[in-house]
């Protein structure tokens, strides 16, 4: 746990046109300001485990920044229905596993 990635701050959505794109800052462990958007990556490879579930139904992919687009071909295989999502991020840590996760809650469209 000690050497474990922090959460991420600051978890953000916007619409971008159909789109939903999701951004953060992340946060360095060690010589960093934890509050300063662009800290030197401390965890290298800079990578990110980005979960949008709604339910038990989830999609999972990792990312290689603090941004990602959930496009709206994806909305619509994961909320045909619409509804309300829980969208997760954490980073990625040297040893591999996702560090603290940070969680936003949305409402998607009927698409």
């Amino acid at each position: 746990m000690a050497r474990q990635a922090w959460s991420l701050c600051r978890l953000t959505a916007r619409w971008v046109e159909d789109d939903l794109s999701l951004t953060s800052i992340r946060r360095a462990r060690t010589d960093g300001d934890g509050w300063t958007a662009g800290e030197p990556i401390h965890e290298c490879p800079e990578v990110y485990r980005v979960k949008v579930s709604v339910g038990v139904s989830a999609r999972q992919w990792d990312v290689s920044g603090a941004s990602v687009t959930h496009t709206a071909g994806n909305q619509a295989t994961d909320f045909s229905a619409g509804g309300d999502a829980l969208i997760e991020v954490a980073q990625i840590g040297a040893n591999g596993d996702p560090g603290g996760w940070t969680a936003l809650e949305l409402t998607i469209p009927v698409p």
